[in-house]
């Protein structure tokens, strides 16, 4: 019954911090999305030769 607890207390810890990651993504998804919208933004990273986005994180800003 020990076992079994513990492991059911481990899971909820896997989901919460599971949670928390896609919240934080979804921050971070929400906020990059709103500073590509703004040209002079875009302007600042052409400038600085930033202008690549890993594809993954691309595909979740479109």
């Amino acid at each position: 019954m020990r076992a079994y607890q513990e492991e059911v207390r481990r899971q909820g810890m896997l989901i919460r911090k599971a949670e928390i990651g896609e919240q934080r993504l979804l921050l971070l998804t929400t906020a990059l999305r709103q500073l590509l919208a703004d040209e002079h933004f875009r302007t600042l990273l052409r400038a600085e030769a930033l202008e690549d986005l890993p594809k993954l994180l691309a595909d979740r800003v479109r």
